[in-house]
């Protein structure tokens, strides 16, 4: 067979090059749907998406049609993602990398994995600077043979922006019984950190505390600390840290003494979401004092919160303050139960 040396070619028709530009628009659709994170079902199923995190059982899919899906992972037969996430596997070790069909793609090279072997998941997190603040209140009424009324307010705010880190925290407290002051308290705190490699970090802190009942007329600390990040994505936070500090207080009213004590600093913050609306918390911190017989502070709130929307969230705390030399004729230790609502933004 021959050909000719000039063929031409024929135009098509105009609605057969529509009907080419729309499969050529599909083909382009299904390439970019390709490489979208996919999580296979057990009935074969394909879900397509952006895999948010595994925890307690089940896997968190954004998809394009039915927004956040949550799916148990006793239904999941395989999931692979387009970008890499933070694994915490059942041994413990945590490693980044990428969810292909054989196992988890790490620099490059496949290490064998199956979704059993794996605890928690979640994207790594951002460069990006980030500005999460949040704002608990806690309020309880009662009426009858005495009246009590309680407010208590809770605020923290975080922000971070490459390796730097400001976090301030503001707690306030007011409780009456039959129109008398039960508790008055306030405390301010603001902790910096600069982070190094492998998520240890240094910084300062500053903190004011007051407590009127107690006679604590002020309290400053102010102390250099370092610690570790063990973990910071979309299931929770875990840090310690350890310091010095010096503590400026006055004690006793207008004809109190004023003081100035080293002292040794621990810290430890921990949040976790058991579930996707479920979050449970613990903070404390420990203030052994040096000097003047004031002997140790313990200070500590834990939780739990429930999410109603992105950001309002039910909250059950419990506060805890203890001294183990307080002031003259004030009690050791003062314990708060509250149940409120949270705002983040």
């Amino acid at each position: 067979m021959t050909t000719s040396p000039n063929p031409q070619i024929p135009r098509l028709p105009r609605i057969n090059r529509l009907a080419l530009k729309a499969a050529a628009t599909v083909v382009l659709l299904g390439f970019g749907a390709a490489h979208a994170d996919v999580v296979t079902l057990n009935n074969g199923d394909r879900i397509t998406g952006v895999v948010g995190n595994i925890t307690s059982g089940n896997v968190t899919v954004t998809t394009a049609y039915a927004g956040l899906v949550t799916i148990g992972m006793a239904n999941v037969t395989n999931i692979e993602t387009d970008g890499s996430y933070d694994v915490t596997l059942n041994s413990g070790d945590q490693v980044s990398g990428q969810l292909v069909s054989d196992g988890l793609l790490i620099n490059g090279s496949v290490t064998p994995t199956t979704l059993a072997d794996i605890s928690l998941l979640a994207p790594p997190p951002s460069d990006a600077p980030v500005w999460t603040s949040r704002i608990d209140a806690l309020f309880s009424l009662s009426t009858g043979n005495s009246e009590t009324q309680s407010i208590n307010l809770l605020g923290d705010s975080l922000y971070t922006s490459g390796r730097n880190e400001h976090h301030l925290r503001a707690y306030w407290a007011d409780e009456e019984a039959d129109s008398v002051t039960t508790k008055s308290q306030t405390e301010i705190d603001y902790g910096y950190r600069r982070y190094l490699r492998d998520n240890w970090f240094v910084g300062g802190s500053l903190e004011y505390y007051q407590d009127e009942l107690k006679d604590i007329d002020y309290r400053f600390t102010v102390g250099a600390t370092a610690g570790k990040l063990f973990w910071d994505n979309a299931v929770g936070r875990f840090s310690v840290e350890a310091g010095v500090s010096q503590v400026f207080e006055k004690l006793g009213g207008l004809d109190g003494s004023t003081e100035s004590n080293p002292a040794l600093r621990w810290a430890l913050n921990y949040n976790r979401f058991v579930q996707a609306k479920t979050e449970v918390f613990h903070n404390h911190e420990i203030l052994a004092i040096l000097g003047g017989g004031r002997g140790q502070i313990f200070n500590s709130s834990t939780g739990v919160r429930y999410a109603l929307s992105d950001s309002i969230s039910a909250t059950a705390r419990i506060d805890l303050r203890h001294e183990t030399d307080p002031p003259i004729g004030a009690d050791k230790t003062d314990v708060t139960y509250g149940v409120g609502v949270g705002y983040l933004f």
